[in-house]
């Protein structure tokens, strides 16, 4: 089973879940891109350049209207509306010179949350055939949701929220539903690249 870090994995012992609670009761949520940093960091950092929003082919990130505080400008993510699609090297980090985005050590992938599938509205269910949804996770959640005995079913183990089988639901209103906590949203890490990145800089650094 996949092994999930949130940021409470890895920040530093000056931002703790009792500081980040206290955080988010002041500031409002909102879902970043990929590779975000803690919301009080990221506004600071943050210019509003818009470059991440150029940079994401599936124009996936928007920004808050101008009226919006904080943050006028910044960029979210609205997953209902349009998915994450995870892309290869992240091309909304690389975007980012400021910091704001920023590409952990061993990143793979990025956790927003977890699917759900409304058996009520979603079509399989119901009688017809459909499998819009099966085959559609992206790297990094590969199989999180399959189509047994022509049914849908989500692994939760493996599923990050990314919103793609919502998008590709033919239903309205959709019979997929996105629930999002965030206090676990963050990176998700390959442990062999974080071991061996940690053993690197353990390793005694021989003298001149």
């Amino acid at each position: 089973m996949r092994r999930k870090f949130s940021r409470r994995d890895l920040v530093g012992s000056g931002f703790n879940s009792r500081s980040q609670r206290d955080q988010l009761s002041i500031l409002p949520f909102r879902v970043r891109p990929p590779g975000a940093v803690e919301e009080r960091l990221f506004l600071a950092l943050c210019t509003a350049c818009d470059d991440c929003v150029v940079a994401c082919p599936k124009n996936a990130i928007h920004t808050l209207a101008d009226h919006v505080e904080p943050g006028s400008g910044t960029p979210v993510m609205v997953l209902e509306e349009r998915a994450c699609h995870l892309c290869e090297e992240f091309p909304c980090i690389l975007s980012c010179t400021e910091g704001a985005l920023v590409q952990t050590k061993g990143m793979r992938s990025w956790f927003f949350g977890h699917a759900l599938i409304d058996p009520g509205r979603c079509l399989p269910y119901l009688g017809p055939e459909c499998g819009a949804c099966g085959g559609r996770c992206p790297p990094g959640a590969e199989n999180a949701l399959k189509i047994i005995a022509d049914l849908p079913a989500i692994d939760t183990d493996l599923c990050i929220g990314c919103g793609i089988c919502l998008e590709s639901c033919p239903v309205t209103p959709k019979a997929i539903e996105l629930t999002i906590d965030p206090l676990e949203i963050g990176p998700i890490l390959d442990m062999e690249v974080v071991d061996m990145a940690v053993s690197s800089e353990d390793r005694p650094k021989s003298g001149r």
